[in-house]
């Protein structure tokens, strides 16, 4: 496992407090970022020295010169020429050694202090921590992922949503009644999840 930290880029699409569960029901966390071209070129090429080694090692295990190859990457040029890094952890994982296995990503501010996670809008600028994951699947060839683990904030836009909380005063004649005294106990967002993974303990 080796742990490796992209350049500060643009947040798009973030899904860090919360996990995104449209396709996956258990939960994703993930997120692009858009980075400067040669910011791009110089993570790319740590990534490549990473692949090409995982690539051999693969080989050697099947015993064959040639593999075949994903046909997507994490790293990627978009249409609009955007330079893009992907990255992205489940939120939840069912494993035969440990159990389910919940997962977070942990943050830091631009200091490097831990804070807890905010509500991270697109637009944010970033720096992500994250763990290549090389796999070989015969179906799609040799491909990787990059394991999302915390993310540095360095300039934050927070989602809109985020500012509807303490909005209202207190109403007179009122004292809520018994059954709205006491605070949320099921808010995913007061909850400390533990960090890990069933192929490592990782945690920050």
């Amino acid at each position: 496992m080796q742990l490796l930290t992209t350049p500060a880029g643009k947040a798009v699409y973030p899904y860090l407090q919360v996990p995104d569960t449209k396709f996956n029901d258990d939960g994703l966390y993930n997120v692009k970022l858009h980075v400067s071209e040669e910011d791009y070129n110089g993570f790319k090429e740590k990534i490549d020295e990473l692949f090409e080694e995982a690539l051999k090692a693969e080989q050697q295990r099947q015993g064959k010169k040639k593999i075949s190859m994903a046909p997507s990457s994490p790293l990627r040029i978009t249409d609009e020429g955007d330079h893009e890094i992907y990255a992205k952890q489940e939120a939840k994982k069912m494993t035969k050694s440990k159990g389910l296995l919940q997962f977070s990503v942990a943050s830091f501010n631009a200091t490097g202090a831990k804070i807890k996670m905010p509500a991270i809008a697109g637009g944010s600028i970033l720096k992500l921590a994250v763990v290549p994951n090389f796999w070989f699947v015969p179906s799609q060839g040799f491909g990787y992922t990059l394991r999302l683990r915390a993310v540095q904030i360095i300039d934050l836009i927070e989602r809109e949503t985020a500012a509807v909380e303490n909005v209202f005063a207190s109403v007179e004649g009122f004292d809520g009644g018994e059954s709205f005294s006491e605070e949320l106990e099921n808010d995913p967002t007061q909850e400390k999840e533990k960090t890990g993974n069933e192929d490592d303990d990782f945690s920050f």
